[in-house]
């Protein structure tokens, strides 16, 4: 088998040839190895209110209620889950921008930002909040996106809702 394919392909084998001039020599190198990558698959599975999620976790929360309109009090949970199928080795990009309020050092909060990669397929990501004390200032659209290699795959926006 080897014998054959030097045979057919000496370049590979005794030569050192750039993927350039290859392609100059062989046309179905560029058809074989310039095809477009299969897009990965992406829905969003569930999005509201969740139960408590513990982020040490592999699994993602359970989705209590599915929901846009968030009542502002302490300790709830809500966001969104996506299932994404063939998308390994891809960065997932998220932010979460909230309305105004003061951060720990007084002045006012960014929106919160962050990047991972995609481990398996499928990949269950959760992207989401807690209301925290004081929940008054927490009132207001928050909105979550999410980025797939740059492309933007998941835009959800949570009015939070004085009680």
């Amino acid at each position: 088998r080897s014998k054959q394919t030097s045979e057919i392909y000496p370049c590979h084998s005794v030569y050192h040839v750039t993927p350039e001039l290859y392609a100059k020599a062989d046309p179905w190198f560029n058809i074989l190895f310039t095809m477009a990558k299969k897009k990965p698959s992406i829905r969003v599975k569930s999005y509201g209110i969740y139960h408590h999620w513990d982020s040490k976790s592999r699994d993602v929360p359970k989705v209590k209620e599915f929901t846009t309109e968030v009542p502002a009090e302490i300790g709830i949970e809500f966001g969104y889950v996506l299932e994404l199928k063939g998308a390994r080795g891809m960065k997932i990009e998220f932010c979460i921008d909230h309305p105004p309020f003061p951060g720990d050092d007084g002045k006012e909060a960014p929106p919160f930002l962050g990047e991972l990669y995609v481990r398996t397929t499928p990949f269950l990501f959760y992207l989401g909040d807690t209301i925290w004390a004081p929940a008054e200032n927490k009132v207001g659209p928050w909105r979550l996106t999410t980025r797939l290699d740059g492309e933007l795959v998941a835009d959800r926006t949570f009015q939070i809702l004085s009680t």
